[in-house]
């Protein structure tokens, strides 16, 4: 295998990790939303709702979770086109694959083969 294999195995793995991290903040945020439901179906007030459940953690873990996620899946991207290419691929083809247009996938390109 060669090292842009190499590489797009790896930003395989840390997007998988990235996701990973997403959707356990996400499920972190979910309970706090449901336990701030739940006092405001109760009838409870909005400053005593927010004093009580303290939204701002999980808010700004789904902000840096979700920054790694979009990180993570760029990484993979250029990984995928640079090996793509290597192999012989087209951007066309790679472009096909992850479903958007050339004109995406020849900046994918440009930016994949200028980190090589």
């Amino acid at each position: 295998m060669s090292k842009k294999h190499d590489a797009a195995i790896r930003a395989t793995k840390q997007l998988i990790e990235a996701n990973k991290e997403m959707r356990r903040s996400l499920q972190e945020n979910e309970l706090v939303l449901r336990r701030a439901q739940k006092l405001l179906d109760q009838g409870g007030g909005i400053r005593d709702t927010f004093e009580e459940v303290a939204p701002t953690g999980p808010r700004l873990a789904i902000t840096v979770a979700l920054q790694k996620l979009v990180k993570a899946r760029h990484q993979l991207r250029l990984a995928v086109f640079a090996a793509g290419l290597e192999e012989g691929m087209t951007i066309g083809e790679l472009s096909r694959f992850w479903g958007f247009s050339r004109q995406l996938g020849a900046r994918y390109a440009k930016e994949a083969r200028t980190k090589s």
